[in-house]
């Protein structure tokens, strides 16, 4: 049977995460505060990065999704201190700090292949960060007009293998 679509996963099937420095991203968050007496520098990174870290393993174990932006204001609510910015600023700062990620190996022609066959494309990740910023990084690598779309699972709430999430993705296409 000739499949209909295809629909891709991130990480590691279109991009390759090339680094991730969780610490990295708590300090530029720190840099963002605008509070009297702020805690010091490490103890925030250090909280920030077991609340981000924490609630990672959660999401994973019960196939809902907390989104980056939200873990974040967690980590700001448990010292009662507001940040200087917004949170989607502070995602885009945070990701800029934490992550990089490469084009697959040989991704560009096998996405152009299933373009020549007609097959009509998109992106399903698990991932905490927004479908905004992973368009973003799709778009530098000049790979998201490839896709119909590109879903994170941060913006939908729920993670794969979830059949709800497919079934969205699938009803998009």
């Amino acid at each position: 049977m000739k499949p209909k679509a295809l629909i891709f996963d991130l990480a590691g099937t279109v991009l390759t995460e090339t680094r991730w420095d969780l610490r990295a991203g708590a300090g530029v968050l720190y840099d963002a505060l605008r509070a009297d007496g702020p805690p010091p520098r490490e103890a925030f990174v250090d909280s920030c990065a077991e609340t981000l870290d924490d609630l990672r393993y959660r999401r994973i174990a019960s196939c809902l999704e907390v989104p980056i932006q939200a873990r974040m204001r967690l980590a700001f609510a448990k010292f009662g201190i507001e940040p200087g910015r917004s949170f989607k600023d502070l995602e885009t700062v945070f990701y800029a700090a934490s992550a990089t990620y490469e084009p697959e190996p040989g991704i560009g022609a096998a996405l152009d292949d299933a373009a020549r066959r007609g097959l009509p494309l998109a992106v399903l990740s698990n991932n905490g960060w927004s479908g905004r910023l992973l368009e973003e990084e799709l778009d530098r690598f000049s790979l998201l007009g490839k896709f119909r779309f590109v879903i994170s699972t941060a913006d939908w709430g729920v993670r794969k293998p979830d059949p709800i999430i497919f079934r969205a993705a699938a009803g998009r296409l």
